[in-house]
Parts: C-alpha cells; sequence; structure tokens
C-alpha cells in the first residue's frame, strides 16, 4: 500500500492510494480524488480483503503507518 500526490496543469492536488502485490507485481486497487479521508481508504481496504484475501504483511514508511493483517 502506498500514498502518492500529483498536481494538475490547474494547480489542483490530487491524492492516489495504490495497493500492489510485491511478489507478483499485480495492481490490486487504486484511489484517485482530490481528498482521500481515512474512512474512505479503510472502506477501500476492508473491499480489498474481501476480494482478495488478508494481506499477509502491510509496510509503509513510519511517517504513514506500519500493520500486519
Amino acid at each position: 500500500m502506498d500514498f502518492m500526490h500529483d498536481q494538475l496543469s490547474d494547480g489542483r492536488s490530487i491524492r492516489l492510494f495504490n495497493v500492489v502485490d510485491d511478489f507478483n507485481r499485480e495492481k490490486l486497487g487504486i484511489e484517485v480524488d482530490f481528498s482521500l479521508p481515512a474512512e474512505r481508504v479503510a472502506k477501500r481496504r476492508i473491499t480489498l480483503i474481501h476480494v482478495h484475501g488478508r494481506f499477509l504483511s502491510c509496510y509503509a514508511s513510519p511517517t504513514k503507518f506500519r500493520t500486519l493483517s
């Protein structure tokens, strides 16, 4: 799981929430919007768990989150 951000040509910022299986490089999901509140990210993660099964591990930088599911 990773969060990214970019800026459109008109100056507005967009946020991206990506979930990638590092073993086979399969993209499991992506959310893109101008704002990604924690509740929406949590709902998306639950949806992905229902579709693909539990994540064995999830690591991110210390400033974001680090969990074992």
